[in-house]
């Protein structure tokens, strides 16, 4: 896989959360396992440098990947019929993992991200794909209409990326629309940021 694939170098990270669970899935006493991870990465040919975020950064995505299942399996068992809205999806396998066969799920990244999530991941009546950036507004018109009391949102991994007047400008987005909606998302420390 080229690294020129992409726009910019930080769709390339997708692939290390991606690497990640798939490692820790072929562990014996592991924290999840995550069998689509495995799938995707025997199917791609990823350069090294693209899948190693550091063993600090492995334990980060594990503790934030685990926190999320739990919780949404939580609100699942209250609201079956709960709507996801995967803020910057990339290669993201909760959909494969947390199944109940009535929950609904938007997936939104980048347009250059979207054609790669297609090549893994299909369509149907209650999975969508959203390619557009999060920063472009528009992208809350095609939920459609729904009910924002079931609305689950995460940002997992992405506002990290963003400046502070991006990071409000996307949270007032989101309380606009969603005003009653669960969101869960991870802050990183500037520290890692830089």
């Amino acid at each position: 896989m080229s690294n020129e694939m992409f726009q910019t170098p930080i769709s390339e990270t997708l692939f290390i959360p991606l690497a990640v669970r798939a490692m820790e899935t072929k562990r014996n006493a592991s924290v999840l396992r995550d069998y689509k991870a495995v799938e995707i990465l025997e199917q791609t040919e990823v350069p090294d440098t693209m899948v190693d975020g550091g063993g600090m950064a492995a334990h980060g995505i594990l503790a934030r990947t685990k926190v999320i299942d739990d919780e949404i399996k939580g609100i699942l068992l209250n609201r079956p019929n709960s709507i996801i809205i995967n803020l910057g999806a990339g290669l993201d396998t909760r959909t494969s993992r947390i199944v109940n066969g009535k929950l609904k799920c938007f997936e939104l990244d980048l347009p250059d991200v979207i054609p790669l999530r297609r090549k893994y991941f299909a369509e149907n009546e209650r999975i969508r794909f959203i390619a557009k950036s999060v920063l472009d507004d528009t992208w809350v018109q095609e939920l459609g209409e729904i009910n924002g009391d079931n609305a689950v949102i995460i940002a997992e991994e992405l506002l990290m990326y963003f400046a502070a007047d991006d990071v409000k400008r996307i949270f007032q987005t989101l309380t606009k629309r969603f005003p009653s909606a669960h969101m869960y998302f991870d802050a990183v420390h500037g520290f890692f940021c830089r």
